[in-house]
């Protein structure tokens, strides 16, 4: 058990020294950015900003109708109703108190 376990050790620590040893010397390239260009590629990636970008747009909308409410509102009816009299224009009128 204690020998496994020495063995299990001795190959973690051949291991990472190989690791350690061959990084350097492979030839290794990476881009160089700028802080923005960083700031950027983070903001883009972020799924927590895409849902504040979303719910600012929803929240405009909602300000805009909430605004409706303040505007005056213009009503328009028409009525086609036609009005006959059936006497012939010959209507009687009492006059009371005169």
């Amino acid at each position: 058990m204690a020998s496994e376990l020495l063995m299990r050790s001795a190959r973690i620590i051949l291991s990472s020294l190989l690791i350690g040893f061959a990084l350097p010397m492979a030839e290794a390239r990476a881009d160089v950015l700028t802080f923005d260009e960083v700031v950027s590629r983070s903001l883009l990636a972020s799924y927590d900003v895409r849902l504040t970008e979303a719910d600012v747009k929803l929240n405009k909308n909602d300000i805009l109708r909430k605004r409706t409410d303040y505007l005056p509102n213009i009503v328009a009816h028409m009525n086609s109703e036609y009005l006959r009299d059936l006497t012939n224009d010959q209507t009687q009128v009492a006059v009371v108190n005169n």
